[in-house]
């Protein structure tokens, strides 16, 4: 690094003298760039290395997930002609149809299934009343719509736990049955 040198001592110069430019100041920045990474590197290894802060996978395994009771669960599966099929809890063969109709639609079973669990399901752990736990599928084809109309439902219904899952080939199968059951008639 360049020494920063002061010409004036404090001697009175002579008139006849011409005056001497003073030399242009040049800082050499070089040690301050590697005073950054190394404060860099120092940051980024004690923070890779201090402690993990995650959930271990070791210690997901062992956690048992909460049992939920069949009689909570309300499956919500919508096909790509915007028909709804309903069925509670595990049984397949039970499914209703029903449609996005303010009256006699969706909204309806899912209000009426609601006032079944709180009354008929048994409390949770903590006494308090069960809620509905509402499981919605789409079927191949379903449309971008019919998901925002059904998430719309569960928001106009109250309905607190619900989640978006996949199909699955049973369920499929089953409303297909339906459907070749509901074109004979």
């Amino acid at each position: 690094m360049e020494a920063i040198e002061n010409s004036r001592s404090g001697h009175k110069r002579s008139l006849n003298k011409p005056l001497k430019r003073a030399k242009p100041v040049k800082v050499d920045l070089t040690p301050m760039v590697d005073l950054g990474f190394l404060l860099i590197a120092f940051f980024m290894l004690t923070t890779v290395l201090g402690e993990q802060k995650g959930m271990d996978y070791a210690q997901q395994k062992s956690i048992d997930s909460t049992a939920v009771s069949e009689c909570r669960v309300m499956n919500v599966l919508i096909d790509s002609m915007e028909r709804i099929f309903v069925y509670k809890g595990t049984e397949y063969k039970n499914l209703e149809v029903s449609s996005f109709d303010r009256e006699n639609g969706i909204r309806q079973l899912i209000l009426a299934n609601g006032k079944k669990i709180a009354t008929g399901c048994v409390p949770g752990k903590d006494g308090k009343k069960a809620d509905m736990i509402c499981l919605l599928k789409f079927l191949p084809g379903a449309k971008f719509k019919s998901v925002v109309d059904i998430l719309d439902e569960m928001g106009i219904t109250g309905t607190k736990i619900y989640a978006i899952q996949d199909v699955q080939d049973e369920e499929i199968a089953a409303v297909n049955e339906r459907t070749k059951l509901l074109a004979e008639k």
